[in-house]
């Protein structure tokens, strides 16, 4: 829908002088403002669901990394607790050794066990390390992580 108003200027002197104003008002627009407005609700719609979906993923990976903490401060203890048997054996082997009741091999494997046990120690303790600094990291505050960890020194 067109207007068009015209009004001729009095104090003009230039013959066919004249102000023109036109508004336009699309009162039928096919459904082409409906369907922007549905593309529009849509989009919304797609975009709520790839939150929660976002969402989700985030709790799941913090859950799993959480369980890897879990298993990690386990595994820790337990490889402590193994150093310090195989470090006991191994002295228990030494001293029977000195007085000829254990053999030489018998000695030379416990020394194999407890360094086995000591590398094991040191991989669940790096193991430990990294799952915490994770868990630290999904809130994006590892530096807090690496302070917890006595990794680095406090600031001043």
């Amino acid at each position: 829908m067109v207007a068009t108003v015209r009004k001729p200027f009095q104090n003009v002197p230039s013959p066919g002088s004249s102000v023109m104003l036109q508004v336009t008002f699309d009162l039928f627009d096919g459904g082409l403002q409906k369907s922007r407005v549905n593309e529009a609700v849509s989009a919304k719609y797609v975009a709520q669901q790839q939150l929660e979906q976002e969402l989700r993923n985030v709790n799941d990976q913090t859950e799993a990394l959480r369980s890897d903490w879990d298993s990690a401060r386990d595994q820790w203890t337990l490889s402590v607790d193994g150093e310090k048997q195989a470090l006991r054996t191994l002295e228990l082997y030494a001293d029977e050794f000195r007085l000829g009741t254990r053999q030489l091999s018998d000695l030379i494997n416990a020394q194999v066990d407890l360094f086995s046990a000591r590398s094991d120690r040191e991989q669940a303790e790096s193991g430990y390390y990294l799952a915490t600094l994770a868990l630290y990291n999904m809130d994006a505050k590892t530096m807090d992580g690496l302070r917890a960890l006595n990794l680095i020194k406090e600031e001043a």
